[in-house]
């Protein structure tokens, strides 16, 4: 019995650790790493609403030259 129990210990953590592998060769930037741990935490409510409004604070950008040509 105890054979089984260290068989399927040693199976977890070999699953373990190639998931944790495959997981660091996908995230090979800063980027990617940041954008990963965005996927996974949540946004408090209290700062999206701040976030949000924060945003509609900011001036739209300029048309950009052609388009203030050609929009007359």
């Amino acid at each position: 019995m105890n054979r089984r129990k260290l068989q399927h210990q040693q199976k977890v953590e070999q699953t373990s650790h190639v998931d944790q592998r495959r997981q660091t060769e996908v995230l090979t930037t800063a980027e990617e790493v940041l954008r990963a741990d965005a996927r996974q935490t949540a946004v408090p409510p209290a700062i999206a609403a701040r976030l949000k409004d924060s945003i509609a604070k900011e001036p739209r950008p300029r048309k950009g030259i052609l388009s203030r040509l050609f929009s007359r």
